[in-house]
């Protein structure tokens, strides 16, 4: 079955040109801490489980409020990557599109296709928390992208190209 993947290896010839950074070193003592945190924070709800059978189990879902403490981010988005049509707030937290274009400087990680800012925090694994709030918005994309994607093409749009995805 290996030998099934060498001539699709041997055709990644890009591969060599994608930038890559050194991957961190796990914590595993902060997702253990994190552990043990909802499992306190739900402490009732399990002592109901060893008491006796829990109505509709599969409709129980985890807090809102401990998800967003224990792996709640507020990420800085990128003011050299925002197109446009996108105003970046003082504190680099809110994202707004404009009917009208702003008058960025000229950087290479600029979007000038696509309505769009990436963030400049980079993350390589984990469990990660966001709320987004699109306000009377008719439709809105999030998603998350490789930093190697592009900027100045068709197929710099979220999710329409493989170094990225998004949810509409």
């Amino acid at each position: 079955m290996f030998f099934l993947f060498i001539p699709r290896l041997e055709t990644m010839s890009d591969f060599k040109s994608v930038k890559r950074t050194p991957l961190p070193v796990l914590d595993f003592s902060k997702e253990e801490k994190n552990l043990d945190e909802l499992i306190t924070l739900n402490k009732n709800f399990l002592e109901k489980i060893h008491k006796g059978p829990v109505e509709h189990p599969e409709k129980v879902e985890l807090d809102q409020n401990n998800l967003r403490r224990l792996y709640g981010r507020t990420p800085s988005l990128d003011p050299n990557s925002a197109h446009r049509q996108i105003k970046i707030s003082g504190d680099l937290r809110t994202a707004t599109r404009t009917g009208t274009w702003i008058h960025y400087r000229k950087h290479p990680d600029r979007f000038d296709v696509y309505p769009q800012v990436v963030s400049r925090d980079c993350f390589s694994s984990g469990r990660h928390y966001w709320e987004v709030d699109v306000g009377s918005s008719s439709s809105c994309g999030i998603g998350i992208c490789l930093n190697s994607m592009g900027r100045k093409a068709e197929e710099s749009g979220l999710g329409a190209n493989p170094e990225s995805w998004c949810l509409y």
